[in-house]
């Protein structure tokens, strides 16, 4: 992690994981993502349909739990959280995802997400 003040991180991972148990075998929709996003920055993810863009957005959002790793919006780390106390957390610490039309000409909307924290 680097040496700036977790205030200024907006939304963190640490190696997280959602495996989706299903025959004849488990379907891993996010694997080992970790990543750092600081208040002010953009994010888009692209890819496939399939690939666990939206289910890494509903982890964000504290909307599905991940399988394993760790989850923190701004300095709080939500994956330790109950159901309860996710339902209580402020709109602004929840992820939106979209499908922009128009965001990037060479990115097929069916292809691309992003996020932001509001």
């Amino acid at each position: 992690m680097s040496t700036e003040t977790l205030t200024d991180v907006a939304v963190r991972t640490e190696d997280v994981w959602k495996i989706y148990a299903q025959e004849p075998e488990d379907v891993e929709a996010v694997r080992g993502v970790s990543i750092e996003v600081r208040e002010g920055d953009f994010m888009t993810m692209g890819g496939p349909s399939g690939s666990g863009k939206t289910t890494l957005l509903n982890m964000l959002g504290g909307l599905t739990r991940p399988t394993r790793g760790r989850i923190w919006v701004r300095d709080l780390e939500i994956t330790t959280l109950s159901n309860k106390e996710l339902a209580r957390l402020p709109s602004r610490a929840s992820a939106s995802s979209s499908k922009p039309s128009t965001f990037c000409p060479c990115c097929p909307p069916s292809r691309t997400r992003s996020f932001h924290f509001f």
